[in-house]
């Protein structure tokens, strides 16, 4: 996947997304960006990005409050590894 250009939230989403072994939960990518940016403003990006085509969402289930499953966010992987 290409980067997204700039030093915005789009670009750092995606190199936490690149250096994560599974795919992550809102939650999960909220603390990985060390709390800077609220969900509203990660699901905006994450929204955009999934309709660009450079992330996948699949739904996964979760342990703790609230509803048991959620959805899970990935890079895309494409067929040459690029």
């Amino acid at each position: 996947m290409k980067r997204p250009r700039g030093h915005g939230l789009a670009r750092k989403l995606a190199d936490v997304l690149a250096d994560a072994p599974r795919p992550m939960l809102l939650g999960e990518l909220e603390a990985a960006l060390d709390f800077e940016h609220q969900p509203a403003e990660i699901m905006s990006v994450l929204v955009k990005l999934r309709r660009a085509g450079k992330v996948t969402a699949s739904e996964q289930e979760r342990e703790g409050p609230g509803r048991r499953v959620a959805k899970a966010y990935g890079l895309v992987q494409n067929a040459f590894n690029l």
